[in-house]
């Protein structure tokens, strides 16, 4: 839900706190396998490939250029989300704990996800997202190839960084995976 903190107003927690059931091994497990994924079909590579092509850009109208803007924008928005709710979730997993594989783990991910946000700012900058002005003006410069290649490099980044994160998990959970 791209507008989740628009939409969220209170949270309010009924009853006790329950025990995960879940061990961490098995949420990061999971984990390695849906980025597995995503690198196999090539998620992020493809999108940069998709912001590269002058053919996706050059013929579309105001209106076109207008949702392309904010299909983009919406693209953006999902990593960035994501990233940051990764990395705040790495603080109570590596403060404080004696070092070890997983805490290595923990630790570079948290670093990389922080990084990989702060990159993906840049590129809704691109598109205009919390800028202010006419959006017809930002979608308009989606006809600039170096706008669209500046976003693409973030894409680029965030796709090797997504690999390096992967890399952290199966290092910290080898002895986990099958």
């Amino acid at each position: 839900m791209p507008d989740w903190y628009e939409k969220g107003g209170h949270i309010f927690i009924l009853g006790g706190k329950k025990e995960s059931s879940v061990p961490i091994q098995d949420v990061f497990k999971r984990a390695i396998k849906i980025m597995e994924s995503m690198k196999d079909k090539k998620y992020y590579s493809n999108s940069v490939n998709f912001m590269l092509d002058d053919a996706n850009f050059d013929n579309l109208t105001d209106e076109g250029l207008l949702k392309m803007r904010d299909r983009i924008s919406a693209w953006i928005g999902q990593p960035i989300d994501q990233r940051a709710m990764i990395g705040y979730a790495m603080n109570p997993l590596r403060i404080g704990k004696k070092p070890g594989k997983e805490i290595v783990a923990f630790n570079a991910i948290h670093g990389l996800c922080w990084t990989m946000h702060d990159v993906l700012w840049i590129a809704w900058r691109g598109v205009g997202e919390y800028m202010g002005g006419d959006k017809l003006d930002w979608a308009r410069g989606l006809k600039n190839k170096t706008i669209r290649r500046m976003i693409a490099d973030c894409f680029r980044f965030v796709c090797e960084h997504d690999e390096y994160i992967l890399d952290s998990l199966r290092e910290g959970f080898k002895q986990y995976l099958g």
